[in-house]
């Protein structure tokens, strides 16, 4: 990789280029927290899709495209050799230990990461659906639109800047300080493979074998209550970067792949203020397009039809109800939930909460069911003082 030439002034064409690159990261970041949290909040699974081709890899396809650039070329989706793609791979799983390690190891400072419970697979069908999810997807859109777009961008600065300052936006870009340092290295690895090959598509294989890694160990030790179970396989492969990272430089040696078409054509960003502005007002267009998805998704509204609910509730209140989402309801004994009954939804009373059925009392009969059938749980009420006192 050549090192290039840092010294331009904030004036010319490759300052005003490089912007181009972090305006298009503050984009998607934007749509990500806004519109992605909503989708990701309602369905964790189906919000991933959509999080990852439409607002991740969508800006980056349109950036090019409004440069009037192929997308195949500009993105860095140029074929390899048949053995980058197989070192890429054994990469990338290797580098999955590593990163936890790092993870392990920085636990005492910065605390252990969160477990998303939506992400761990307990059956060999939900592993398949994560590893589509959680894998394959973020593997292409991701590296598409930081080892495509804005490193092709980055690189008319120089190689090894681009690279660095991909894997510090890379690891940014994820809001959780938790894991910056692992996402910062595995950005380091993705970058480089990229940059040595003159494709993006060695960075998606690794990209995607690491987060393939990172799944099936969760579901290989998901029922074991030894939380230090997986570090054995974990130093095993994290001892493995000690041969499989030489072996991926020794493999690239002796390239000089072309610079990317992003880094040699003209800068389009003149004017800062309109673009700043654009932004800030997208910026609230889309929090405010996502509080109200937020609020026909997670919230409703039922009226109370008949008087199986007295004395807690009368016929005619208005009920108001929290949905099931990506967050568990916490359900408690003496909870008024919605579930199905028949293929309609109905109102009822919880007498008994287990950890996958409950038992809820309707129409002076107790019915067990799984909890997959309960929808919603009501959190408020609205009703005429009238009605309540007669």
């Amino acid at each position: 990789m050549t090192s290039g030439n840092s010294s331009a002034s904030p004036s010319d064409p490759a300052a005003r280029a490089v912007g181009q690159a972090y305006l298009l990261l503050v984009v998607s970041l934007l749509l990500v927290v806004t519109l992605g949290a909503v989708v990701q909040f309602v369905s964790l699974t189906v919000g991933l899709v959509l999080t990852e081709v439409v607002l991740i890899l969508g800006p980056a396809v349109v950036f090019v495209r409004r440069k009037g650039l192929p997308v195949v070329e500009a993105l860095g989706w140029r074929p390899v050799r048949w053995g980058d793609g197989l070192v890429a791979v054994v990469v990338g799983v290797t580098c999955w230990g590593a990163a936890a390690g790092l993870v392990v190891l920085c636990e005492p400072l910065i605390g252990a990461p969160p477990e998303i419970p939506g992400l761990v697979p307990h059956s060999v069908a939900e592993l398949l659906w994560i590893l589509v999810c959680a894998a394959v997807l973020p593997g292409i859109c991701e590296e598409t639109l930081f080892r495509g777009a804005i490193q092709g961008v980055l690189w008319r600065r120089g190689s090894r800047w681009a690279v660095l300052v991909t894997a510090v936006l890379f690891a940014a870009f994820h809001v959780n300080p938790v894991v910056v340092l692992p996402l910062f290295f595995l950005g380091v690895v993705f970058g480089t493979l990229a940059a040595r090959t003159g494709s993006a598509l060695p960075a998606i294989l690794a990209h995607v074998a690491n987060n393939a890694a990172s799944a099936t160990m969760a579901y290989l030790f998901h029922d074991n209550p030894d939380p230090t179970a997986a570090y054995v396989p974990m130093a095993c492969l994290a001892a493995g970067c000690i041969v499989t990272l030489p072996l991926a430089w020794w493999h690239t040696r002796g390239r000089d792949p072309a610079p990317p078409i992003l880094a040699t054509v003209p800068a389009g960003v003149g004017r800062v203020l309109p673009w700043v502005l654009g932004l800030a007002g997208g910026a609230v267009a889309l929090v405010l397009a996502a509080l109200l998805v937020a609020g026909f998704a997670l919230v409703g509204i039922q009226t109370v039809p008949n008087e199986d609910l007295e004395p807690l509730y009368h016929r005619g209140d208005h009920l108001i109800l929290f949905k099931a989402g990506t967050l568990p309801l916490d359900l408690e004994v003496g909870d008024v939930v919605v579930f199905e009954l028949d293929g309609q939804e109905v109102l009822g009373t919880l007498t008994e909460v287990g950890e996958e059925e409950v038992q809820v009392s309707h129409a002076g009969s107790e019915r067990r069911l799984p909890l997959e059938q309960v929808k919603a749980k009501v959190v408020h009420v609205v009703g005429e003082l009238g009605e309540r006192d007669g």
